[in-house]
């Protein structure tokens, strides 16, 4: 389902691409981790749909109707039977995906989400998020919110998705220099020269109250123990780099409201898009923030998935919320590929960060549980970041 590349058919490269930057072409001819060649590999009949509405559906609303279908599978639901449950809620993070067909319904952004709850009857909020980059992020906090107020949503479905890689947006985004020429992201690197899209990216996590996803055994892969979003306001440009003081402010006001020490995190999943402007702002506004509450030095690993399988968009926050989750079930901390020498505009002398050359061994320390945190932030402006925590069972009392 997946190339690791571009498929053949994927660019007409005689059409949109040159080495050598010009209007109206794109220099880059890669779909970094994935480009999805079977977005209509789609089972319309499984969901009640029939074959000719499911031809005019956009990508976005298939992958939604699927991953969360497996998703719900994995936290030992049988989705059909959602609607005789607690209220649920779907928060998808997603951009347009610039599909156009017959069908309005199939068209529609706004159906990205809602289709699974009329699917499953489900009577919470149905809404998709566009932050741009921050989109999945920002719909798992505005998930995590939905459930903290109680009575609103009693589980909910979040995530991202992003699956309308074309020709338009490799030609837009390398008319700004944001693609990378080399097919490859230097995250952190002195090499960094702009990022890659890819465009496998589908991901949904369920979401419920600890306690009750306790009492009701479910699976927990871990627990967000803090979550928040913020906005750059206003700046150079409205497409100008990330603002660091805004970044750090968000991180100062979770870590306090929620009683976080940044001293117990042991991991950053970066948003990290491999420019040489964006991640430095975003490292040393991590380095500010977590500064202000250690002097311990080198002991916070700080990588980026973009790195391994490229940019996905609206789908990034939770591919890396994904990624923290494995890493705390293996117990294992991935090494930062495409890295050899550190971009000179990030100084991790001193700091609390370093950056993993090798996959190394995820090690609690004192006891405690593993603590990792997400950065996201979008071309819009929004700032998300969350705050995951290794589940340790507790004696639970119905």
């Amino acid at each position: 389902m997946v190339y690791m590349n571009s498929p053949p058919n994927y660019l007409d490269q005689g059409q949109y691409f040159d080495k050598v930057k010009q209007s109206g072409k794109t220099y880059s001819k890669w779909g970094g981790g994935g480009v999805l060649t079977e977005k209509n590999a789609f089972d319309p009949l499984f969901f009640n749909i029939t074959p000719r509405e499911a031809a005019s559906m956009s990508p976005h609303q298939k992958l939604i109707l699927q991953e969360s279908w497996k998703a719900l599978e994995d936290a030992g639901y049988n989705p059909k039977k959602l609607s005789e449950a607690p209220v649920g809620g779907v928060f998808i993070g997603a951009e347009p995906a610039n599909y156009y067909h017959e069908s309005f319904t199939g068209s529609s952004d706004a159906i990205v989400a809602s289709r699974l709850s009329y699917y499953l009857n489900l009577m919470g909020p149905a809404m998709v998020v566009n932050t741009g980059c921050s989109s999945s992020a920002t719909a798992i906090h505005l998930a995590c919110e939905s459930l903290r107020k109680g009575g609103e949503t009693d589980l909910a479905i979040a995530g991202g998705v992003y699956a309308n890689l074309d020709t338009s947006s490799l030609v837009a985004l390398s008319g700004i220099d944001m693609i990378s020429p080399t097919g490859k992201c230097f995250t952190f690197d002195e090499k960094a020269d702009g990022t890659v899209l890819s465009e496998g990216g589908v991901g949904i996590v369920v979401l419920k109250p600890l306690h009750q996803a306790e009492i009701d055994g479910d699976p927990i892969y871990g627990v967000i123990v803090g979550s928040g979003i913020n906005q750059d306001g206003a700046s150079n440009g409205i497409t100008a780099p990330p603002n660091g003081l805004a970044q750090e402010r968000l991180l100062m006001d979770i870590y306090k409201k929620y009683e976080i020490d940044p001293n117990d995190i042991s991991y950053v999943e970066a948003h990290g898009t491999g420019t040489k402007l964006g991640d430095p702002i975003e490292v040393n506004a991590l380095i500010r923030a977590f500064k202000r509450y250690t002097t311990k030095e080198h002991y916070c690993a700080i990588g980026s998935t973009k790195s391994s399988i490229g940019h996905t968009g609206a789908a990034a926050g939770v591919i890396g919320l994904i990624r923290v989750l494995l890493s705390i079930t293996q117990r294992q901390i991935p090494r930062l590929i495409n890295f050899k020498t550190l971009n000179p505009l990030i100084d991790l002398h001193r700091s609390p960060f370093y950056i993993n050359t090798e996959t190394e061994t995820w090690v609690s320390k004192q006891g405690k549980p593993l603590l990792a945190a997400i950065n996201s932030f979008g071309h819009s402006g929004t700032n998300a970041h969350l705050v995951v925590q290794e589940h340790k069972p507790s004696e639970v009392k119905d």
